[in-house]
């Protein structure tokens, strides 16, 4: 039998789940603290995160599957033995959490409620809608694509951009590469950021890139917080650039309690909660995601969803 190591604690129906596969014999790990050297002796497959440290001590060590869809921090894990990720188990959730960002800062949210702590029944002008707005979707994996086709049923103008143009989605309009999609960002009422951290899209929201938005547009990030330079977000988001920047993703994560995303204006963060796997609302998915991909070994089948290690994912 195939001998796996999972390096994070499971729910006790997903035990019995992959103890259906008579394939694998498995040793279930609460954390990754909790491996020994000797589980890793013979070990074929680890399933969850992994170190340099561990991977020198599994000479029989053939794949490993992730829980996360990032996999950028994974460079170092030698050729010979297969990575594939969690990709598809995160859109159904961490899309809802962005239409829900991009809506309570259309529907000015934030302002009625500090207008509720002071006991006011006031109208404030600048509601606007999903209807006709233009949406732009950097990054094109599960979550944007998802985001988008939510955006679409609520009858907006959906455009994405990818690393490269391919496979466009019927109900997206055009797709732009990194290098073109400041063609369309000016034009766009949302801009909602989903990529992996990798050379090309660290420090990509820079003032400069920032600047080409359109003034009064709206700015999400659930991808990872490099992707935005945050003391040009800061700038900008001071100047009144933004209608609302929403983030749940930043530099450090936790963020220290000094730093001054927190009281900027018009800037609202959540803890990295959008895409945290062990959330019920994305838990089912992930495991289905690697369940299949030990099915496919079971069968001796490549996993799907084979990560790229030059590019991150």
């Amino acid at each position: 039998m195939t001998k796996v190591i999972i390096t994070e604690k499971l729910h006790d129906e997903t035990v019995d789940l992959f103890r259906t596969l008579p394939e694998f014999e498995y040793t279930f790990c609460s954390s990754i603290k909790d491996v020994t050297d000797e589980m890793l002796a013979d070990a074929e497959v680890i399933i969850g995160n992994v170190t340099p440290e561990m991977t020198a001590k599994a000479p029989e060590l053939r794949w490993v599957q992730l829980f996360s869809a990032g996999a950028n921090n994974y460079g170092w894990l030698p050729e010979h033995i297969t990575l594939s990720n969690a990709f598809g188990g995160y859109g159904a959730g961490m899309s809802e959490h962005m239409l829900a960002a991009v809506l309570m800062i259309m529907k000015l949210f934030p302002a009625y409620i500090e207008q509720q702590k002071e006991h006011q029944w006031k109208r404030i002008d600048g509601i606007t809608q999903m209807k006709d707005a233009k949406v732009l979707s950097v990054g094109m994996g599960g979550i944007g694509t998802a985001f988008l086709e939510h955006c679409f049923n609520m009858g907006a103008h959906c455009y994405g951009v990818r690393r490269t143009v391919h496979d466009k989605p019927d109900f997206v309009e055009a797709l732009y590469t990194m290098d073109t999609m400041t063609e369309i960002l000016p034009e766009c009422d949302v801009v909602a950021l989903s990529m992996p951290e990798t050379p090309e899209t660290a420090g990509m929201f820079n003032e400069a890139l920032m600047r080409k938005m359109k003034k009064g547009a709206i700015l999400i990030n659930v991808g990872r917080g490099s992707a935005i330079v945050q003391e040009d977000l800061i700038r900008l988001a001071k100047e009144g650039w933004f209608k609302g920047v929403s983030l749940d993703v930043t530099v450090p994560e936790p963020l220290p309690q000094n730093n001054e995303l927190w009281t900027t204006p018009n800037i609202f963060i959540t803890p990295h909660v959008s895409g945290g796997w062990m959330s019920p609302v994305n838990y089912q998915n992930v495991i289905g995601v690697v369940f299949e991909n030990l099915k496919r070994d079971a069968a001796g089948e490549a996993p799907v969803h084979v990560v790229d290690r030059s590019i991150g994912y």
